[in-house]
This record gives C-alpha cells, sequence and structure tokens, in this order.
C-alpha cells in the first residue's frame, strides 16, 4: 500500500497535483478498509487462505497488464515531457510515435 501514498505526486502536472491528490488518498482509504473489513468473508467465500492469495494473484495480473497498456516509460524524462507527451496519447500501445527528422548540413 506504499505505492498509492508515492505515486500521485510523480503522475499529476503541478497545476492540477493538489486538487486530485486528496480523492486518491481518500479513494485508497476507502478501498483499503473494504479490503480488511470483508477479509473474513472473502475468506469464507474463497476457500480459505489458498483462494484470496490466488484472488490477489489475479488481480496483480489484471495490474500488470493495465501497466504495460496505458503507463508509458518515464525514466529520465523531464516533468514537461512527460506532459507533452500525455497532450497526445492515452494508451501506450497506441501512442503517435516521435518522429526524426533528417537535416542535412
Amino acid at each position: 500500500m506504499l505505492i498509492p501514498w508515492m505515486l500521485p505526486s510523480e503522475m499529476f502536472p503541478t497545476e492540477v497535483k493538489g486538487l486530485f491528490i486528496g480523492p486518491i488518498m481518500a479513494w485508497c482509504n476507502a478501498v483499503m478498509f473494504v479490503a480488511v473489513h470483508f477479509y473474513e468473508d472473502l475468506k469464507g467465500i474463497l476457500g480459505g487462505m489458498l483462494g484470496i492469495l490466488w484472488f490477489y494473484s489475479f488481480i496483480s495480473i489484471l495490474s500488470v497488464f493495465f501497466v504495460w497498456l496505458f503507463i508509458p516509460e518515464t525514466h529520465k524524462m523531464k516533468l514537461s515531457e512527460i506532459e507533452d507527451y500525455f497532450k497526445d496519447n492515452t494508451i501506450y500501445l497506441l501512442r503517435k510515435k516521435k518522429t526524426v527528422k533528417n537535416e542535412q548540413l
């Protein structure tokens, strides 16, 4: 549960960061409350601890596919470059690739 508290500060542009971090933190706390509150019920529905581990494994695999499809690699990119990227692209696999023009000297 550390990622939801660390990632939003890097994820949003400066202009809207303060506006979106509050609702995201509220959502994270609500999800954590639901997960803890319904743990025993989920344990009974899924057939014990093994079922819960398989369920969370399935959710983790879905998360990997989500990240692969929608989240671009931003290593060594400036915030302005990331903002420019998201002006034209929303799905990483369907992104508009930059073309480099060969300039003649």
